[in-house]
């Protein structure tokens, strides 16, 4: 896929899913820096998914080990009741 990170450092690679990295690269930057959005996506252990796209003006990259983004409520704040639940997070880029 053009313009898509590569695959330097993975930590760990799971079948059919995501990669984790030790930390953002400069591909991985460029990457996100052309994203026009992204998505929050969070779990409790019971109860529904929570997929919520947001626009990536909100995100921002501090460092090779953090990312922080400017969370809005919409019809309620699943994803904040997640995180407290048990701390998990994804974030797709698409």
């Amino acid at each position: 896929m053009e313009g898509a990170p590569s695959e330097t450092a993975p930590l760990a690679t799971i079948s059919g899913m995501g990669k984790q990295f030790q930390r953002i690269e400069q591909d991985h930057r460029e990457f996100i820096q052309q994203q026009h959005i992204f998505f929050n996506a969070s779990a409790a252990s019971h109860g529904r998914v929570n997929l919520s796209p947001r626009d990536v003006a909100a995100l921002r990259i501090l460092g090779d080990h953090t990312v922080i983004y400017l969370d809005r409520t919409g019809s309620g704040n699943e994803t904040a009741a997640h995180l407290l639940a048990d701390g998990r997070m994804s974030r797709p880029l698409s």
